[in-house]
């Protein structure tokens, strides 16, 4: 579906093409002209493309040929490149990939540790904003495409997790356990100017327990 809020009007856009399964997590292409997400309309969970115009999604065909289960796509700001996970139901296997924008070259990106729905990028198009649970508690860490940097950002006693980055400033926000119930916080990204944004949010479902 898409929403335009400034006149509260909703348009469907693609309709669930298999029975009891449906179409998740759309995302667009930087200048809007096409739209990616996952279908079972494939043959199993694929990741499917289509030019989006004049409010239409037209021409919807698979991202890639490759055998394994797909989810979780993302354009780069630049759109140039899409990341996304990759699953093997045979082995359990979790990947991540980066193809190119048209689904060809897809390359083992690295192994996450946690499911990769969070998988974001930063605004220069060089480096994959994710959740990692390696330590006791979730952090959000960052990895640049060429490999060379790994770091940790966020590295307070508290759970962190599902990062969204800005695409205009050197932002990530994110969801914290930090003050015993969840809150959306916001720093840079390199870790400095944490600030939450929910700090009078009052909720017995935003309550965490330790």
């Amino acid at each position: 579906m898409v929403y335009y809020p400034q006149t509260k009007r909703t348009k469907l856009l693609i309709k669930g093409t298999v029975n009891r399964r449906g179409e998740y997590g759309a995302t667009t292409s930087p200048d809007n002209s096409k739209i990616l997400f996952h279908t079972y309309q494939f043959g199993g969970w694929k990741l499917g493309i289509g030019d989006f115009k004049n409010e239409s999604v037209t021409n919807i065909r698979r991202l890639t040929n490759r055998k394994n289960y797909e989810y979780c796509g993302k354009f780069s700001p630049d759109g140039l490149k899409i990341v996304y996970q990759e699953y093997n139901w045979t082995t359990n296997d979790v990947d991540i990939l980066i193809a190119d924008q048209n689904g060809k070259n897809a390359k083992h990106f690295f192994k996450p540790d946690l499911g990769a729905d969070n998988l974001d990028w930063t605004k220069d198009s060089k480096a994959i904003v994710f959740t990692s649970g390696k330590d006791k508690n979730l952090k959000i860490c960052l990895k640049s495409i060429d490999g060379k940097i790994f770091k940790k950002i966020s590295k307070h006693n508290a759970n962190d997790f599902a990062p969204s980055t800005s695409k205009v400033e050197d932002k990530i926000a994110f969801l914290s356990d930090k003050m015993g119930k969840i809150d959306l916080f916001v720093m840079n990204t390199d870790g400095s100017n944490l600030k939450n944004l929910t700090p009078n949010l009052n909720s017995s479902d935003a309550n965490v327990d330790h």
